[in-house]
């Protein structure tokens, strides 16, 4: 490809070159494309192909004379549209479809075709080295090596979707000029001739599969660690979810147990009960509960209430009828316990009557609301003490069952 004035001067510069009017000399080879498409230099006696002019066929015949000077080399990134791209990315870039190199090239420069839409190429046997990226990212699907290479160098490959390689032996090959299970292959088996084929998606040295490369080995070992880890994770989750629902499960056992081992006592009384009639319950409950709180003075209401769940209960011992029972409860206490207790009510009381007193009798008449809600409040504390009055046996609260009461009813089994 064209390359810049500024670039072309530098490298020849560098070189000690000449460049030849194009004018002045004819082109050797009446196959080749003609030489006005070609630029190139003079070394001495020798042809350097330095580039091609974006004006040029995509097919593209080399020769290998020009002005009876041998063409020995392709230079640096002689037919790159790659190149051209950095240098003038608005310009247009010829892309080469195929190339035929002339016998008597010697050397192919580093990305001296880089680039194109190559899918066939046949390399000269007078080929020695070929450089750096020289065919990289083209169509090839199919290399043969000459015999006489003796240098391939990094990524001169790259970028092709090869699907047969074959190599002389004793080359020095560079790392992934082609694919590196290829590379490594051949560098470490004594660099051997041999046929190198892709097949299903595996390389084969004629006929035996390679090994993978130490990169993809660590590749396929951090892709089964992740899969690994994959497992675990889902190994430990499904272990906790188990873990979990044992637990709940165990947690269910348990609440069944201790629901088994509450209703353990009422088992004989709810085989009794299933035997009787509601009228045969009611009337044992009643009696039980008569005998219970003879002499006693609880409120008759509270007490027919009483009857009423506990008779529902021994007909359905069921949860729900428990709950409802759990709302008459009893405590028994002393008649010391209660005066008591009744002390420090009223002790209370009076304290709150006093209170409300001294404020009225300093003339707070802006807390009056105050003073009223005080006295209400020491009202109602005698009015809940007289309700509870039951010297010697129980007064009535939502505190605690009274379970002496409530297993003399379960645990008595009458004939």
């Amino acid at each position: 490809m064209k390359k810049p004035a500024l670039a072309l001067l530098a490298a020849l510069a560098l070189v000690g070159c000449v460049s030849v009017d194009k004018a002045a000399v004819e082109e050797d080879g009446s196959n080749a494309n003609p030489l006005e498409y070609f630029q190139y230099e003079v070394w001495e006696t020798e042809i350097i192909i330095s580039g091609y002019s974006n004006d040029g066929p995509k097919d593209v015949v080399i020769p290998d004379r020009i002005n009876g000077l041998p063409v020995i080399r392709i230079g640096f990134a002689a037919f790159s549209p790659l190149w051209d791209l950095m240098f003038t990315p608005d310009g247009i870039h010829t892309t080469l479809t195929s190339i035929i190199i002339p016998e008597g090239i010697i050397e192919i420069e580093d990305s001296a075709f880089s680039g194109n839409e190559l899918t066939n190429l046949v390399l000269p046997k007078s080929v020695i080295d070929i450089g750096s990226q020289a065919f990289e990212a083209n169509s090839l699907t199919n290399i043969t090596i000459p015999d006489g290479v003796k240098v391939i160098q990094s990524n001169a490959f790259t970028y092709n979707p090869l699907q047969t390689v074959t190599l002389p032996g004793n080359v020095d090959v560079g790392n992934n000029a082609f694919p590196n299970r290829i590379v490594e292959h051949y560098n470490k088996n004594g660099k051997l001739a041999g046929t190198y084929t892709l097949d299903n998606g595996i390389w084969t040295c004629n006929g035996v599969a390679l090994p993978l490369t130490e990169e993809e080995q660590a590749e396929q070992q951090r892709l089964a660690a992740e899969k690994a880890a994959r497992e675990q994770a889902k190994k430990d989750r499904i272990a906790q979810e188990q873990a979990a629902k044992a637990t709940r499960e165990q947690a269910e056992r348990n609440r069944i147990t201790q629901e088994q081992a509450q209703w353990a006592p009422f088992a004989a009384r709810d085989t009794w009960a299933k035997g009787k009639t509601q009228a045969e319950i009611a009337q044992y409950v009643s009696g039980v509960v008569e005998a219970e709180f003879k002499g006693v003075p609880v409120d008759s209401n509270k007490k027919a209430q009483f009857k009423q769940v506990l008779t529902a209960f021994f007909m359905n011992p069921s949860q729900n009828t428990y709950n409802a029972l759990m709302l008459y409860k009893f405590r028994r206490v002393s008649k010391e316990q209660f005066e008591a207790e009744g002390a420090s009510w009223e002790e209370r009381r009076k304290g709150r009557l006093s209170l409300a007193d001294a404020m009225e009798k300093e003339g707070r008449e802006s807390e009056q609301a105050g003073i009223q809600a005080m006295r209400r409040s020491a009202q109602n504390m005698l009015d809940s003490h007289n309700s509870l009055k039951v010297p010697y046996a129980y007064f009535w609260t939502i505190q605690a069952l009274s379970t002496d009461l409530f297993n003399k009813l379960l645990k008595d089994n009458p004939a």
